[in-house]
């Protein structure tokens, strides 16, 4: 089947009574794209794909771990919707001129001095009710994060990802929740490239220059 709205429920329904369920992505299946189309027409294509071993598979699996990834999808969600708020009302300002640089717009102590920034009343009616919303996302933000970060202390890999610097509650708990398990991946360079980290095999330092010294004898020195 391919990946689509209600391919994780049909895949989780169909797996205890098939040999084998495949879901694959859909933008990488050029064959379904000439031709006909068809239900029938575009099944036989799919059989084909899957026969030769040309369909990229979409993972879909880890059923205890489900909570999580909801979790982690709803705090991604939220603070998208968060950053959303925060830019547009420094749009606003930026529109009327107005300097609103830093985080300083956001704090609540000054925000009748940045409304009263704004004379006209259609600006200011619309900066108030983005001061509302932005208000409300904070507050929902917070119990979503403190639920993600119990969740994610439920799984015993927390406690190695969390030993890692610069990855704390959120990072370890977000990519336990998109990563599920790494035994889905062949080899560790694409579990790297799925949860962006990357390592530095070399430098790509210039070659060694020779040095003459006094004694005629010759130096290779190593420049950066």
């Amino acid at each position: 089947m391919e990946e689509g709205t209600h391919a994780g429920w049909l895949h989780a329904l169909l797996k205890p009574y098939v040999g084998e369920g495949v879901v694959c992505n859909p933008r990488k299946n050029a064959l379904l794209k000439s031709g006909s189309k068809s239900d029938r027409i575009d099944a036989r294509k799919l059989a084909e794909l899957l026969r030769a071993g040309l369909l990229s598979r979409v993972y879909h699996g880890e059923s205890h771990r489900l909570k999580l990834k909801e979790l982690g999808r709803t705090y991604r969600a939220i603070t998208d919707d968060t950053t959303r708020v925060m830019r547009r009302l420094k749009a606003l300002y930026r529109s009327s001129g107005i300097d609103a640089g830093g985080k300083k717009l956001y704090t609540r102590r000054r925000r009748e001095q940045w409304l009263a920034h704004l004379p006209q009343a259609g600006p200011r009616y619309r900066a108030e009710r983005m001061f509302e919303q932005l208000d409300w996302l904070k507050s929902l933000r917070c119990p979503i994060r403190r639920d993600l970060i119990a969740e994610g202390h439920k799984h015993t890999s927390t406690a190695i990802l969390t030993s890692i610097p610069f990855v704390g509650p959120i990072r370890s708990a977000l990519l336990i929740a998109r990563v599920q398990t790494p035994l889905r991946f062949r080899r560790q360079r694409q579990f790297w490239a799925y949860c962006g980290l990357a390592r530095r095999t070399s430098l790509n330092l210039p070659p060694p220059r020779p040095v003459l010294v006094p004694d005629h004898c010759v130096i290779f020195t190593q420049t950066c």
